[in-house]
């Protein structure tokens, strides 16, 4: 392999690693909790997930994803995925402004909104919501 393809590779590694660590800080919330955030709307997604419970729901797509991310085992599974989707999310848009230190201000930015605002509550709660902003 080419230097170049080297630097890319090890650049696309140290990026994933930064973004992993995004998610870690973004998942404060959930482990302050000791468990991911529920709710009554929650209990719809879980009964779909990991029993035969069949309710109208307003959709079952992410019945579907809690299904397939849980394993039926946890829903930490669940809760990993949503905080590395919006951490993703979050690590591109600060990517496209194109700062030369974009990692080091990725944690920071992803710190100050964990403390600051309630994107951590939202991403750590077991409900169809969480994808509404982040799709839209």
């Amino acid at each position: 392999m080419s230097t170049l393809k080297q630097q890319k590779m090890k650049s696309r590694w140290y990026q994933l690693l930064v973004v992993l660590g995004g998610t870690l800080i973004l998942m404060m919330i959930a482990f302050h909790n000791h468990y991911p955030l529920l709710s009554l709307k929650s209990s719809n997604s879980i009964l779909k997930a990991f029993g035969d419970y069949s309710a109208m729901s307003k959709s079952i797509f992410y019945d579907l994803f809690v299904n397939q991310v849980s394993l039926k085992e946890s829903l930490w599974y669940v809760t990993y995925v949503q905080n590395f989707i919006i951490a993703f999310v979050l690590y591109r848009f600060i990517a496209s402004f194109q700062w030369k230190k974009k990692n080091i201000m990725y944690l920071i930015i992803s710190a100050v909104l964990m403390f600051f605002t309630s994107i951590s509550w939202y991403s750590n709660h077991i409900a169809p919501e969480i994808f509404v902003g982040t799709v839209n």
